[in-house]
């Protein structure tokens, strides 16, 4: 706010000082000049009321209060997530979440396909990303997450692939495929989670003391 008036003030004084030279030129332009100069003024001082006005009602702590409030419901939401992970060999529940990771690490090579009732949840987890108030950071590493598509996998292939579901998901059910056409290890998939907490645990540090938050992935 403090600089706002000083930008005022500036204003005040330079238009102080130049308007006097342009009454010297021709005395036809005169008043026209003159006119055109504290219009400009006006315009500035009305710009700098605006922004002093809209500090003062707190409308840009409000909204960062609310993008805060947003981020914070995401970040809650993700601490529900959890995925089943299936192979011939192998059951695995996965939960995003650093403090699992070196009971995760023997599975970072398996290939990942998705149930096509994947999209249906992780959209509903992320369903706040598509906030206005949604930082674009965050944004960008949950759109990892979201498929665009599932694409189709002949049944003989199925069986080189570990299978993504999530509780209540009947594997009987469901049509599995890659998630954007895409080779997806359970390296790749746990790292994008990881990375979509850190950008939002950072965005966070930012704005508030998480410290007092009971933040623990």
């Amino acid at each position: 706010m403090k600089k706002a008036i000083y930008i005022l003030i500036i204003l005040v004084l330079l238009s102080i000082i130049i308007i006097p030279f342009f009454f010297n030129s021709a005395q036809n332009n005169k008043i026209v000049v003159a006119a055109n100069l504290v219009s400009a003024l006006a315009s500035l001082i009305t710009l700098v009321i605006a922004f002093l006005l809209f500090d003062k009602y707190g409308l840009k702590k409000d909204f960062v209060r609310t993008q805060t409030e947003i981020v914070l419901q995401q970040l809650e939401s993700i601490r529900t997530a959890g995925f089943i992970i299936r192979s011939k060999n192998s059951f695995l529940q996965f939960f995003p979440s650093k403090n699992r990771i070196e009971s995760y690490e023997m599975f970072y090579s398996e290939k990942l396909i998705f149930s096509q009732k994947y999209w249906e949840y992780v959209n509903h987890i992320f369903k706040l990303s598509s906030s206005i108030y949604m930082p674009k950071e965050i944004v960008e590493k949950i759109n990892l997450l979201k498929p665009s598509m599932i694409e189709h996998l002949k049944l003989e292939e199925v069986s080189n692939y570990s299978k993504v579901t999530f509780w209540g998901d009947k594997i009987e059910d469901n049509d599995f495929g890659k998630m954007n056409g895409e080779e997806i290890t359970f390296q790749i998939f746990y790292t994008y989670w990881i990375d979509v907490i850190d950008v939002i645990i950072s965005w966070l540090s930012s704005k508030i003391d998480i410290d007092k938050l009971n933040i623990k992935f």
